[in-house]
């Protein structure tokens, strides 16, 4: 299963308000709003916004994606419009986790920055901290911008 997301509108004004809804109905009726669980959000711009967008997110098998991009580009047509934006993605789901566990892990990528910042500084990597426009984290040390932070984090970037 594909989660997909579909954003449509309006910004050129090319479909009048009565045209945009019969539109935002055939989109509908072709993800099956309302007649099954598939979309798991749909959201519309604000009544007041200066154009017309739409925005769904729903699930897919990947054998009917083709079949949905040909119905979308006959419906495109259908109400001269340019196009349409999908976006095609796995599901990654966050679990959560034992506050104890998540703590302690936290604390042993801190100490993996602060050693792997320490030995970059020994292998003569110059800091380029501004310390005078940003504050140093306490993870490294160093402010965000500087070289140490930055290449300790990718260093320990694994651990997370």
């Amino acid at each position: 299963m594909k989660t997909i997301t579909l954003c449509i509108g309006n910004s050129d004004d090319k479909l009048t308000q009565k045209e945009w809804a019969t539109f935002i109905k055939e989109i509908e009726n072709l993800l099956g709003c309302g007649t099954n669980d598939n979309v798991q959000f749909s959201g519309f711009s604000s009544p007041d916004a200066p154009w017309q967008n739409a925005c769904y997110v729903f699930g897919l098998e990947e054998i009917e994606i083709d079949y949905f991009k040909d119905r979308m580009r006959i419906i495109l047509r259908s109400y001269d419009q340019d196009s349409a934006a999908i976006a095609i993605g796995d599901v990654e789901f966050v679990k959560s986790e034992d506050p104890t566990k998540a703590e302690a892990k936290r604390k042993e990528y801190v100490a993996h920055l602060r050693v792997a910042a320490k030995r970059l500084s020994e292998e003569g990597m110059a800091c380029n901290c501004d310390l005078d426009k940003w504050q140093p984290e306490p993870t490294t040390g160093h402010s965000h911008v500087c070289r140490i932070h930055k290449a300790a984090v990718t260093k320990c970037s694994s651990l997370r």
